[in-house]
């Protein structure tokens, strides 16, 4: 698959400019233009970013990308990593509250649906998107419990 069709379908699906962050989200580093193998990682750290060399990963879909916060000098550790990701020719791209808030696929409704919880609402404020929370619903009787033995069977 084209690199650019990967990126726009990604962007549209998360609404990835629709949700303000600490950093730009979407594609963080452009590699290769044909992306045919894509590794899922939390984060963009060294070790992530040499297990997606070893695995031949075309693209790193992240949910903690490289920029946070005020710009960096490409120097020192950070200017290293970032050459490596440069140099490895893997895409980054990254997906942080577009992801937590997304009602399929995001972390909120994944973790509601794989605890079991009932959806109840989406409420609350994040990154200026209204909705992006869930608020999920039990039955009181024996949650912690129920919610324990449910985490520690999460695979």
């Amino acid at each position: 698959m084209r690199r650019d069709e990967l990126v726009t379908y990604l962007d549209d699906l998360l609404d990835i400019h629709g949700m303000a962050d600490y950093g730009p989200q979407g594609l963080q580093v452009e590699g290769r233009g044909t992306v045919e193998r894509i590794i899922g990682l939390v984060d963009a750290a060294p070790a992530c970013v040499a297990a997606a060399v070893e695995h031949q990963a075309d693209l790193m879909l992240v949910h903690h990308g490289i920029f946070w916060g005020p710009t960096q000098r490409l120097a020192g550790p950070f200017g290293r990593h970032v050459r490596s990701i440069v140099e490895s020719g893997i895409n980054l791209y990254a997906a942080h509250l577009a992801l937590d808030g997304h009602r399929v696929y995001g972390n909120n409704a994944v973790l509601a649906e794989r605890l079991g919880l009932t959806v109840v609402d989406w409420w609350g404020v994040t990154g200026g998107r209204e909705n992006a929370l869930v608020l999920g619903d039990v039955d009181a009787d024996g949650f912690f419990d129920l919610l324990v033995e449910r985490l520690a069977n999460l695979n």
